[in-house]
């Protein structure tokens, strides 16, 4: 999977509680700083699923390819681990 922008540094993601990297972009953002919205209601997650726009470049993005009930092949974001 690649992405416009994406480097082999380590981002800055000081201050961020939940940062997460563009998969359209390859810009890191903090995820909880986002304003979620409901985005629509399907028989297995009911209503679980949340879109927005996301703030380094402006794409719809939503939660599907994220945790261990993702149903997406490529999500729209990436999670960076902290450790």
């Amino acid at each position: 999977m690649t992405a416009i922008g994406w480097t082999s540094e380590v981002p800055d993601t000081a201050g961020m509680a939940e940062a997460v990297r563009c998969t359209h972009c390859g810009r890191v953002y903090d995820l909880d700083t986002v304003t979620k919205e409901p985005a629509m209601v399907d028989r297995h997650r009911s209503g679980a699923t949340k879109w927005w726009a996301a703030p380094c470049c402006g794409e719809h993005v939503d939660n599907r390819g994220d945790g261990p009930r993702a149903w997406r092949l490529v999500g729209d974001y990436v999670r960076l681990d902290r450790s």
